[in-house]
């Protein structure tokens, strides 16, 4: 809206009814589409990431329900400013760099470093580096761990041990996607997709 590109719930919904041919949860696009600009806005107000409206539209543009502006980054400016302070962040050496350098929506201060998906995971370590939260390697998640049916914590193996998380509000799952691996896109996609390396 702020770039000037009007657009409606209503529409949005639409073109993801025509696009998914019916094999999306009807819920999880209404929890997306009512929660999205909150979570942007928190990420703007209270971490180093910073979301930018692009004049990129949709990728299905010859839908009727397709609309300009509806693509959201993190802003490339930022992240060259982040990155010219990664001294201060140990971590950045974990955070995949892109092959190209990124050039997302027409933005000046394109960095090779943080550009893309990992301009959002480069920020988010950086906020939680800046927040004293510790960032578990070599940690994988075993089962979300449940009390009356609310979910309390996490349990997890860290270098192999038992290794249980309480959480004092909520449990966020953060996953990379699963687009080269065939076995996954097995179990867990709604269609069955051959994966092309």
């Amino acid at each position: 809206k702020e770039a000037g590109y009007p657009d409606t719930k209503e529409i949005v919904t639409d073109y993801i009814r025509s696009t998914s041919f019916g094999r999306h949860d009807e819920d999880k696009l209404a929890a997306y589409l009512d929660n999205g600009p909150e979570a942007v806005a928190y990420a703007n107000a209270r971490t180093a990431c910073k979301i930018v409206g692009s004049i990129g539209g949709d990728y299905f543009t010859q839908d009727s329900n397709s609309r300009p502006g509806r693509a959201v980054w993190p802003d490339l400016v930022n992240g060259a400013r982040i990155m010219a302070d990664a001294q201060r962040y140990p971590l950045f050496a974990k955070v995949r760099r892109p092959y190209i350098p990124m050039a997302v929506g027409g933005q000046k201060g394109v960095t090779a470093e943080l550009g893309g998906g990992n301009a959002l995971i480069g920020s988010l370590v950086a906020s939680c580096t800046d927040r004293n939260i510790p960032i578990h390697m070599n940690t994988r998640a075993i089962r979300l761990v449940t009390e009356n049916g609310r979910v309390v914590g996490v349990h997890a193996l860290k270098d192999g041990k038992d290794f249980y998380v309480k959480a004092n509000r909520a449990v966020l799952i953060a996953v990379g996607g699963f687009e080269h691996s065939q076995d996954m896109h097995r179990m867990f996609s709604p269609i069955n997709a051959h994966v092309y390396r």
